[in-house]
């Protein structure tokens, strides 16, 4: 596991990927393990979370760390950072902690208070593995399943009203369309993302902190752009998030 823990260090300072094919990964918990141990070795604080749901009903996350973040209009680099291609999604910064809940499991209702403002966001996609996505799920673990990265727009408090679960959307790759729909995250209301994760956080002994972001899913699923373009998002009632893909790879030094 340490050559593992060290392969995923190098791939994340240097901006490449693995080419060794780690198999040792047994259990899911292993790959928690060894996202604990290159967070601590990068020394870098958790910003936010990416929480997923398996089609076989398995909850699994990530943490998100302060030097994957963004700001809307940053200039990203396509290899190193969205070598996957990217995904529109709604973000929330976390309010305070959840109190403890004795023998039970999170709900909406206790959620909601915790969450402060929201946004929309772009997550970057880029695994660091040989076999990117289709890794064992272990493996797809220890590699922050995948994430490359956040750019974050302008957020908004007043949010509470807007009906999630149909928001529109939509998206333009160098002012040409891609998507105009509304609704489509994985889970119908994002916000049920948001409780998920607090209870797969809750069982691991985990919680997240105020001002991290949570992700909750993408609404319109997997893209991509080419080196020079603007992309740019929009969901209805919040401020557009908008990036620039670039070729040049930033290597930073290890």
């Amino acid at each position: 596991m340490r050559e593992l823990v060290e392969a995923l260090v190098k791939a994340r300072r240097c901006g490449g990927r693995m080419t060794a094919g780690f198999s040792e990964l047994t259990s899911v918990e292993q790959g928690y393990a060894v996202q604990d141990r290159v967070q601590a070795l990068l020394c870098r604080r958790i910003a936010g979370w990416k929480v997923a749901r398996t089609p076989d009903d398995v909850v699994i996350s990530a943490p998100i760390l302060d030097d994957d973040v963004f700001q809307s209009g940053a200039k990203i680099p396509l290899e190193s950072r969205m070598s996957h291609g990217f995904e529109c999604e709604l973000a929330f910064k976390v309010k305070h902690r959840l109190p403890v809940v004795s023998g039970s499991e999170y709900v909406i209702e206790d959620v909601l208070p915790a969450l402060g403002e929201a946004m929309a966001a772009f997550e970057l996609l880029s695994c660091r593995t040989e076999q990117g996505f289709q890794s064992p799920r272990p493996l797809l673990v220890a590699d922050s399943l995948g994430n490359g990265g956040i750019v974050m727009g302008a957020s908004r408090a007043d949010w509470h009203d807007l009906d999630l679960s149909q928001i529109e959307i939509s998206l333009s790759i160098d002012g040409k369309s891609v998507v105009e729909k509304r609704g489509g995250n994985p889970m119908g209301d994002p916000l049920r993302a948001i409780v998920l994760l607090a209870n797969h956080l809750a069982r691991r002994g985990r919680f997240w902190d105020p001002g991290q972001i949570i992700l909750t899913g993408a609404f319109s699923g997997v893209h991509h752009a080419k080196a020079g373009q603007c992309v740019e998002a929009r969901f209805e009632g919040f401020a557009p998030v908008a990036m620039f893909a670039e070729a040049v790879q930033h290597i930073r030094k290890e």
